[in-house]
Order: structure tokens, then sequence, then C-alpha cells
């Protein structure tokens, strides 16, 4: 038997929405108030640092650590390569000389006389937070992001699973109450969010994660169905993190429950426009 939970949950036709978009560390901020964005503009990008990796010279020299900048080829600050030289295991009498080669990329951040070792720091990885909604900056916050405003529907759901997507939207059952089943998930759903009604079979679940499809808007979703899908139990947790290719929003709750009409019917009203999940 299904389980509805009743929060008073948003479902509105018209309404003004307030995104605030912020960076996980401090960055720089790419927009101003005033700026018009679609949901894929970067408003805000930071440089988390690189990986930190170890090459373990005086073990692979057979040298005592104080030795090792000796024999150590470059310095603190330098790039290194991956299959770069960084040295050579000393041969008897000069001869015999054995390269050492780095495994890693990135730049040289510390020779150590007290280890041995060489840090190098990978590349930065760049961290964007895109706008998520089109519409317009309304404030700013310096090295942190922005807040996003824009006015059209909305529907809150009570579980979700999935990251953030958008794409247009697409009613693929008749009526609130059929299921969505692999059936309805048909070629031209990729890059769309489909609709479904009374809810959503794990068959439907995989096809549309492999097939493309962007998001499922469902009035229900079984437990056992979505613990087969992800390959574990999520429990009592903060979605939105599964490495998985569509998301998922239940409006209703989870067993098989039916769509209220009110959001059906709303979800059919801007059918073909885009939304942001």
């Amino acid at each position: 038997m299904g389980s509805a939970y009743t929060p008073g949950l948003t479902v509105s036709r018209d309404i003004v929405v307030q995104r605030v978009r912020r960076l996980p560390i401090k960055g720089e901020v790419a927009v101003k108030p005033g700026d018009k964005v679609g949901h894929d503009t970067v408003v805000a990008r930071a440089m988390l640092p690189g990986i930190l990796q170890t090459i373990r010279l005086a073990e692979k020299l057979g040298v005592e650590a104080k030795e090792v900048p000796g024999f150590f080829h470059l310095q603190v600050g330098d790039p290194i390569g991956v299959g770069q030289q960084v040295a050579e295991i000393p041969g008897f009498f000069g001869l015999f000389k054995q390269p050492v080669i780095s495994d890693f990329a990135g730049t040289v951040e510390t020779i150590s006389e007290v280890t041995g070792h060489v840090l190098v720091r990978e590349p930065s990885i760049p961290v964007d937070v895109t706008a998520y909604l089109d519409g317009s900056v309304i404030d700013v916050m310096p090295e942190e992001g922005a807040v996003i405003e824009t006015r059209g529907a909305m529907v809150q759901g009570i579980f979700g699973i999935g990251g953030e997507r958008n794409g247009p939207i697409r009613i693929a059952v008749s009526s609130a109450d059929e299921v969505l089943d692999a059936g309805h998930i048909k070629p031209d759903g990729a890059g769309k969010i489909l609709v479904g009604g009374l809810g959503v079979t794990y068959e439907a679940l995989e096809k549309a994660n492999n097939e493309g499809v962007v998001g499922l808007v469902v009035g229900a979703v079984r437990d056992v169905d979505i613990t087969k899908f992800l390959g574990y139990d999520i429990g009592v947790a903060i979605t939105g993190q599964e490495p998985i290719n569509v998301t998922l929003i239940c409006t209703e709750g989870f067993g098989v429950l039916r769509m209220a009409d009110r959001t059906f019917e709303l979800l059919k009203s801007i059918e073909c426009r885009t939304a942001s999940l």
C-alpha cells in the first residue's frame, strides 16, 4: 500500500522563484545584479586544489633523504609531466645509470630532505556553479555566488533522486491514473522530462536511465524499486548526488499513488516548456 505525505508543498501556476547558487569554496563570481542568465550560464567558478601525490625518490634512488635535492632535476614550482625523467639512479663508477620517471603530472610542491619524498600537486579542478534557472541575477555574494530569480510555474515534490537537470516537459501517459512503464520510454523522450501518473516501474527507471531521458516526474515510486535501481538502500539521507543519468521526482510519496489532479493538469498545461529539476 502506498504512503502519502502532505506537508503543504507548493503547486503553483504562477510564482516568483529565487535560488541561491553558492560555491563550495571561495572563488570568482562571473555575473552582476541585473544580468539575464540561462539555466546553463556559469555564474561562479572556483578552483579546487589538485590531489597531492608522492614520489618516494630516496627509496627509488637508494640514497639518504638529505641527498634527494642533489639528484632531483627540478625545483619547487616547476611543472612536471607523466613519463618525465626526474632523476637518475646512480650506477657503478658513473655507468649504467637508470632513469626515475614521474607517474604524475602537475607542479612540484615540496622536495623534502627529511623524508626523501617529492610532492607533486596535480592540476586544479574547476568547479562551476550554473544559474539553474532561466532568469535574472538579483544579488551577488562576492567570492561565493549569486541569487537567481525567475517567474513561472513550480511543483515541489516530496522525494527525489538524481542531480540538477533541465529539459522540455513531455506528458508520457494519458491520465494521472496510468503507471509509467518501459513502454512509455520512446526514442523521442531523450533529452526530455517525462511526466507519469500513478507511479513508475523499475523497468521504466532503467530504460530512462539508459536512453537519455533527463527526468521523470511521477506520483510515487516503490522503495524496493529505488533500492534495486540504485544498487543500495539510501535509507534516511539527503539525496541528489546519486551517480545516475536521470532525475526522479515523486509528487505524492512512496508505493503506488495517483498524482494529484491539480499537479498533473498543471504539468500538462505547460508541456513542451523547459523546466529545471
